[in-house]
């Protein structure tokens, strides 16, 4: 169910700059949490575990959180 996912994808956005991200990073991670956020029915986003799973299934990692932030 895609409703909500413009809405996940921003806030994933801002919370990933607010960290001090590259907006290159920032894209990649939002974009990822949106996708995520489709597999569920209904406009709510993933949480950081149904996260981490999505996405160690696709990349193999066990963590979202595996770039070291540029500074």
């Amino acid at each position: 169910d895609e409703t909500g996912a413009g809405d996940v994808f921003s806030a994933a956005l801002g919370h990933y700059l607010e960290k001090g991200e590259s907006l290159e990073d920032a894209v990649e991670f939002a974009n990822s949490v949106a996708a995520c956020s489709v597999t569920k029915v209904g406009g709510v986003g993933p949480t950081l575990a149904e996260f981490e799973e999505f996405r160690s299934k696709l990349t193999g990692r066990d963590k979202c959180h595996t770039r070291t932030p540029r500074k």
